[in-house]
């Protein structure tokens, strides 16, 4: 039998994956960006080597993306290969990935950010090429910082899962396999809904809610490129390394309710669960995250405390 190439054998561990109820959908992104790697840079190989696996981590740590999911993958992607015959693909030892740098702090918006960037969104140009476009850019990304949401959950938006004349959405099978319904505002249904008359012209029979060209979910990329060239016409004069990123409107999200709370005088501890079902978070611990990156609501959250602190009484020291 003739040698696979590498790209014969991405095809089948994904496949496998999926066969066992696997989604794959980012991970398949990893294995064929692997692959797209090794076929310019190891041409002559046509399962992992170390060479190529090493440069490949190393390459991704001087990125945004999480290289320990690039190196989960390989590793399992090495094991397949193993069990199907070939004890020849390097198998990445375990934790064994490349340092990633430290992630850059998240940027909080000012209201006139905010102001000036979707009404840049608003200005955006209806090209032959990619029909909708010039009404999915501002729709998508008001989504995004209206509700907190994860890009991802936004891009893979199904129009099925979108109830609109009941101000709410579903999000199925998110990140960690959970899902939610997410509870939207009266002005953010009727902008959505403008949106969906309008796109609903161009493809009345699409399967989500925010379609490509070729009636798919826009990838990644796509937000994360038209995020950056939106906010550097906004702000050309930005310091370029700490530009903010789209995750940064989930922590924005995070940082306003906070805020609001506290000026409300409103109880943290009674309404974390409620954000942290919002957010699509699994433990409240993740939610917790936010807390240490909010040092408004910190020193707010003293000042709440210490107004009470005269309602509690003294507690002696007994000895035993």
């Amino acid at each position: 039998m003739p040698n696979k190439t590498m790209h014969e054998w991405a095809s089948e561990f994904v496949l496998y994956k999926r066969n066992l109820g696997y989604k794959y959908i980012t991970s398949e992104y990893y294995i064929f960006r692997y692959c797209a790697y090794s076929a310019a840079n190891h041409p002559t190989s046509t399962i992992p080597c170390r060479a190529s696996v090493v440069g490949f981590l190393e390459l991704m740590s001087q990125t945004n993306i999480s290289v320990s999911g690039f190196g989960n993958v390989l590793r399992e992607f090495a094991r397949f290969i193993h069990k199907n015959g070939n004890q020849q693909a390097y198998m990445l030892p375990s934790k064994r990935v490349p340092s990633r740098p430290p992630a850059a702090p998240p940027h909080f918006f000012t209201t006139q950010e905010i102001e000036t960037f979707f009404s840049r969104c608003d200005e955006a140009k209806k090209i032959k090429e990619y029909p909708g476009r010039e009404f999915t850019i501002p729709a998508l990304f008001r989504l995004i910082y209206a509700c907190g949401l994860r890009s991802s959950e936004a891009r893979l938006l199904k129009t099925e899962d979108v109830n609109l004349p009941n101000n709410y959405f579903d999000i199925k099978d998110a990140k960690w396999g959970t899902s939610r319904r997410v509870f939207i505002s009266d002005e953010l249904s009727a902008y959505l809904n403008i949106y969906e008359m309008e796109i609903s012209k161009i493809n009345p029979q699409r399967e989500y809610f925010f379609t490509n060209r070729h009636s798919k979910h826009y990838s990644a990329s796509f937000i994360f490129t038209n995020f950056k060239k939106i906010w550097c016409d906004c702000f050309p004069d930005f310091p370029k390394g700490n530009r903010p990123r789209v995750i940064d409107f989930r922590h924005h999200f995070v940082w306003k309710n906070m805020n609001q709370w506290a000026e409300k005088g409103l109880d943290f501890n009674e309404l974390a669960p409620y954000l942290m079902k919002y957010l699509g978070h699994k433990h409240l611990k993740s939610t917790l995250y936010y807390f240490h990156l909010v040092p408004e609501f910190h020193s707010k959250l003293i000042e709440m405390n210490i107004k009470t602190e005269d309602l509690l009484p003294e507690v002696g020291v007994y000895e035993y």
